[in-house]
Formats: C-alpha cells, structure tokens, sequence
C-alpha cells in the first residue's frame, strides 16, 4: 500500500511541484520560482515535510529555478537533480543576475554534502515508494537549446511512478 501525494502549487507564471510519500516520509520537489520559495515552504511544512529526498530543477529559466535554491537550503535535501543545458536565457538584467547567483549557491551545495547530478534522459532512480525516470531532455534536445538560446527547448521531462 502507497500513500503518494502530487500537490501541484499556483505560482504564477513557472511551475512547483512537490511529491510526498507520506508512508515512508519522503518527499521531492519539482522546481519552484523565482519570489514563490515562502509558498514552497509553507506547503512542505503543512504536509509535514521536514527535509527532501530530491529536488528536480527542469532547466535554467528563473521562473523554474530561481526559487528552487532558497527552497533547498531552507528544508535541507540529500540530492539536487539539475538540467545542466549550460544555458542562461537573456531575459532582463536583474532576472540574469539572481538566476547566475542561485546557480552559484546551487554549485555551493555539494560542500553541505549534498549530491548534485544532472538529469538527462534515462537518469532514473526512486524515493521511498515513487520511481523516477527521465524520458527527456536528449543530447539533441540540449544543443537545440543552445543553438537557439532557449533552455525551454531542452526542459527535464519526468515519468513518475509509485510502487
């Protein structure tokens, strides 16, 4: 028997996911934007959330990154799954600018003892009761991305199961 929850969160423009195996008390979360980690945060601790198994960040647009940091380093978290597309879209400066300093904090984690990964397609692995496999972004899809500038191009695409 799983007891799997999705709670999907209104962020406005970007996306927050959060999966919570209630069972076995682990839990993931699937980007969250820039300005929408308080919301993040309180959702976790409603749920019961004290630390995350994983965290998955799609790719480099501040409205699925940049609040993702913050989010990480509040809760505490054993492994980051990141789209390295290698790419930081245009957007206005200020936007530019925050977006680099959480890649930079992101980097940062690694000596807290977190484990940071890519996902690219076939990454798999599991959290308590929930299977994960990535069924995107390719190598193509990645040099796509850079080629047109556009890390949307080259988005993490997840497959979620529980077991």
């Amino acid at each position: 028997m799983t007891d799997i929850s999705f709670i999907f969160l209104d962020v406005g423009q970007g996306d927050c996911t959060i999966i919570v195996d209630s069972l076995n008390r682990f839990a993931a979360v699937i980007d969250c934007p820039g300005g929408r980690s308080p919301q993040a945060l309180a959702a976790l601790r409603s749920l019961g959330v004290a630390r995350l198994a994983l965290a998955f960040v799609s790719h480099s647009d501040y409205d699925h990154l940049g609040g993702m940091y913050e989010t990480v380093n509040a809760t505490g978290v054993d492994e980051v799954r990141i789209n390295l597309d290698a790419t930081v879209s245009a957007g206005n400066g200020d936007d530019k600018i925050k977006l680099q300093s959480a890649l930079r904090g992101f980097a940062g984690l690694e000596d807290s003892g977190v484990n940071l990964q890519p996902c690219y397609v076939q990454n798999s692995g599991e959290f308590g009761d929930v299977r994960w496999r990535a069924l995107l972004p390719t190598h193509g899809r990645l040099l796509l991305a850079l080629g047109k500038g556009d890390p949307n191009i080259s988005s993490v695409i997840l497959m979620l199961e529980a077991v």
